[in-house]
Parts: structure tokens; sequence; C-alpha cells
């Protein structure tokens, strides 16, 4: 999986086309002709253009080999989405991660419960308020608190729930061999992990942070999460994106204002993460 992904233009849905052709997929590792009798679309076009042939195949191939041997150096758990320890609500989206790279407690993957706490990087006293409230109600009843890591809203929603014995998990948009952005919230992601959260990316070792992979990030935080609490979104924010991702992922999100009791808007969106829904 790691090595199809490699491949210009191969994304996670031409990945499971691909293995679902495959009468044992191990036989493709060194026959580059299980690949070729097999190969869905995208597949084809690589070979067409000449940027896929058994030669590029097999460089792919030690590419993934020296990533999962770096990832076992680094302590990172590499998690593809056959395995019991990945995300189960994350199998029922349509463009699903086939490879999930994780540091700390994989277990919080498959919690009952878990809610992305999400919001302004530059948050007003009152959002710093909001973000606190949420977090210390869902903490309380022991939901896994969903952020990215950014400065401001995503950064106290981690530290709130740390602050109150809860467990937090931190979608990044780079791999998780490079260094922690933003670089204030290095010790953030140290404690993450040291009190029994997690770290997670999609992207593979070696990937730096390029701006296109946020929004991406984004999406996951929404995909690993059973509702959004969004604070002080801005337009064409990450906040936003997440917030679009929850209603194409039939998430219940609210964004908490002071319009209403903050109690109420938590309980409402309780209440329907609670209900049977189906999720797309």
């Amino acid at each position: 999986m790691i090595a199809c992904l490699k491949i210009p233009q191969v994304g996670p849905i031409s990945v499971r086309k691909l293995l679902e052709k495959l009468p044992v997929p191990q036989r493709a590792l060194t026959d580059f002709n299980e690949i070729k009798r097999h190969a869905p679309r995208h597949f084809k076009w690589a070979m067409e253009k000449g940027i896929l042939d058994r030669f590029i195949w097999q460089d792919h191939i030690k590419k993934a080999q020296e990533e999962l041997l770096l990832a076992e150096k680094l302590q990172i758990t590499v998690i593809n989405f056959r395995e019991i320890t990945y995300p189960q609500k994350m199998l029922k989206l349509h463009n699903f991660p086939v490879i999930l790279y994780a540091k700390g407690n994989v277990n919080l993957l498959n919690r009952a419960h878990s809610v992305a706490v999400v919001g302004n990087r530059m948050p007003t006293s009152q959002g710093i308020e909001h973000v606190s409230v949420a977090t210390k109600y869902f903490v309380q009843r022991d939901f896994v608190i969903v952020s990215g890591l950014a400065l401001g809203c995503d950064t106290k929603a981690h530290q709130t729930a740390l602050e109150n014995s809860g467990k937090t998990l931190a979608v990044l948009a780079a791999g998780l061999d490079q260094p922690i952005y933003p670089r204030k919230n290095v010790e953030l992601a140290e404690n993450i992990v040291a009190n029994s959260g997690l770290l997670l990316s999609t992207r593979p070792l070696k990937d730096r942070l390029y701006p296109r992979f946020l929004a991406a990030r984004d999406e996951w935080q929404s995909g690993l999460s059973e509702g959004v609490v969004a604070v002080e979104p801005e337009s064409k924010s990450g906040t936003n994106i997440t917030l679009n991702f929850a209603h194409k992922h039939n998430r219940p999100s609210v964004i908490l204002d002071k319009s209403s009791s903050i109690q109420k808007q938590l309980l409402e969106l309780e209440s329907k993460i609670n209900t049977p829904r189906t999720v797309i």
C-alpha cells in the first residue's frame, strides 16, 4: 500500500481497487506482472506515461521498506485500513486514507466516543473560554478530544483535555518524523504522547508540511470524530473546512456563540451524537 501511494496520481481509492483485484497481494511485491494484469485506471495511466514500470516499482518497494524501518526506529505505528486498530468510523467514509501513521496511544482510534474541538488561531478571550467549557464538558463524558495542534483554539482544547485528565488526539499535516508545527507546540505534542494521547498523520514519513496538506488534516479531524465543536470560525479558515467536511460526513456540529447557553448547545450536540444516523 505504501509503495502504491508513491506512484503519481494514485490515491487511496485506486489502491483499494487494486487490492480487491489481486488474488494474492503479496505477489505484487516481487512480480510486477501482477500489477500489470490487475491495474486499475490510474495505474494504467502511470504505466502509459512511463512513470511506472518494473524498475520504478521496485524502487517504490525499497522506499516503502525503508519507511517502515524508520517508523519502527522512531516508535511510529503504521496502520493500514485492514487492521483492527484502524479507526472503524473512518471506514464508512468515501475516500478514507488506506495508511495512517500514529505515535502514542493507538487505542484512542477506536474509543467509544470522540469529538473535534477546533477554532480560530487568534480567538478572543470569550472564544478561549468557550473552548475550555466545551472541552471540559466532553472530557467529563469520557470523549476523546480531537484537534489539530494549531495555535489558539486547538492548543487550548489539547491543553484543557490534559489538565482535566482527559485523552486527546492531534491530527498533524506532515510526516510524524518532521518538526512539529507550530514550533511553539513542541512541548504540547510531547505532553500529549506522554499522557496516553496520540499524534496522527495521513502523510508518509519525510513528507514536509505544505499548505495544501492542512486542508486534508482538517478533513480527518471530522472523520475521526462523532461531532464537531467550532469556535469563532473565519471564512476560508481551516475551521470552516472541518465544518464543511462534518456536513459531508454527516457528523453533527455546533458553532458556539453567545446567543444562547453554551451548556444547552453542547447538550444538543451530545444528543445528536448519540442519535443513530447514517455516516457517509
